[in-house]
């Protein structure tokens, strides 16, 4: 499973962007912070380029340990900052 988060979007933004998903047929959720997909990155991203004209500004990367089922495993966790064209 992918999940991207997105936060910081305008409520008219969410609310299209939701109505997209919704054609597309991606299962996704929102809350008060922050709206989740699951699909791949690039999808959103592609989506909010093409679509509401933001562009990626700066990327990062972490690792993080978590305990799942008894067994450790790390997980790779990308971020995306986003500005308006």
């Amino acid at each position: 499973m992918l999940f991207q988060i997105v936060k910081g979007l305008q409520l008219e933004e969410l609310n299209s962007l939701k109505q997209e998903f919704n054609s597309l047929g991606l299962t996704h959720n929102n809350t008060d912070n922050f709206f989740e997909v699951d699909t791949p990155a690039v999808r959103v991203l592609n989506l909010l380029a093409d679509k509401y004209y933001y562009r990626v500004s700066s990327q990062s990367m972490a690792m993080e340990k978590t305990n799942i089922g008894g067994r450790t495993i790390q997980i790779q966790k990308l971020v995306w900052t986003l500005n308006k064209k």
